[in-house]
């Protein structure tokens, strides 16, 4: 390679990792910069290192003191998987949303938890009053979620193998087949997931129904598309006054909005930038996420619109002011 074309890379490469381009890059930059040493040794010296799972601590940003870093089993190759592993963090508007939002004795729906990223952020921070269920109907996805329960020492998390649905009985269920990206699987098939399998589903209003004298907190809800149909498993339920907040994830947000709104809820598109912190603008507002090449936006919904301001204010409380100033540049 031209001493030109070397040159080159290097110059995208940096921008590319530019404060104000990769904050989770800089927020914990002792652990991204060992993480980033391990990957590139691990996959240039061990042939098939990249498909063996490894088991590696989460970043510490964002949490109280006093409690064990979390521990999760990844495999580096996968793309979702390769975020925890080489940052610490995975989604990061998205966690810092959950941080904030959650406080001990609360209760979380993981909703499509896959190998329990933000489920083990949530049993953390509930504690042992609160409660977290995680459902995740892909099987091969649940043994790993429950096993990165276990290694945490979680006993306030329920694991469900329904598919949160319209209806409770039966759906059909498209596992992913794709080693790269194994967080596609859906209720919805699509390129890249296996042909049908039957599982169980179980609808939001009949879930919530059977947690007598337990309010639902906060939903967080990816399930690749499927959004839309588990909303609508929700109408009692979500259309209450005090209904709990949902975090979502929306490739088309329209359909989506339509049916939230009718329930009541006002929504906020999730950003974050590394000068600014956490901020929830207006859904429909023209913005560039830092994350649009590789994630579908992800969006906050609640009834009272001063969830957003209390939501923001938290996660930004304690912000370090020379973080601030790094991410201008």
């Amino acid at each position: 390679m031209s001493r030109i074309r070397w040159s080159a890379r290097l110059l995208t490469a940096a921008s590319r990792n530019l404060p104000s381009r990769k904050p989770q890059l800089w927020e914990d930059l002792p652990l991204a910069l060992q993480r980033r040493v391990a990957f590139e040794i691990g996959r240039r010296a061990k042939r098939g290192w990249l498909a063996r799972p490894q088991v590696v601590t989460l970043s510490e940003v964002g949490y109280p003191g006093g409690s064990p870093p979390l521990q999760i089993e990844v495999v580096p190759g996968e793309m979702t998987n390769r975020a925890m592993f080489l940052y610490g963090t995975f989604e990061i508007s998205e966690t810092r949303l959950v941080q904030a939002a959650l406080h001990p004795g609360m209760t979380f729906l993981d909703v499509g938890a896959n190998i329990g990223y933000y489920t083990l952020i949530a049993a953390r921070l509930v504690g042992e009053t609160g409660a977290v269920y995680s459902f995740e109907p892909n099987g091969s996805m649940r043994s790993k979620l429950e096993a990165n329960i276990r290694r945490n020492g979680f006993d306030n998390v329920v694991v469900r193998d329904e598919a949160v649905a319209r209806e409770t009985g039966e759906v059909e269920f498209y596992a992913s087949t794709w080693d790269a990206n194994q967080g596609i699987s859906s209720i919805l098939p699509g390129v890249g997931r296996a042909a049908a399998q039957k599982v169980r589903s179980l609808s939001l209003d009949d879930f919530m129904a059977s947690l007598t004298g337990r309010r639902v907190d906060l939903i967080k809800m990816d399930i690749e598309g499927a959004e839309l149909i588990a909303i609508q498993g929700g109408h009692r339920a979500l259309g209450a006054t005090d209904a709990p907040p949902l975090i979502f994830e929306a490739a088309e947000l329209a359909p989506i909005a339509k049916a939230l709104r009718a329930l009541g809820y006002h929504i906020r598109r999730l950003h974050y930038t590394l000068e600014n912190g956490l901020a929830l603008p207006d859904a429909q507002a023209p913005l560039q996420s830092l994350f649009d090449d590789y994630e579908a936006p992800n969006y906050f919904a609640a009834k009272d619109e001063g969830v957003f301001t209390d939501v923001v204010a938290r996660a930004n409380a304690n912000r370090s002011p020379a973080l601030r100033r790094l991410g201008r540049i």
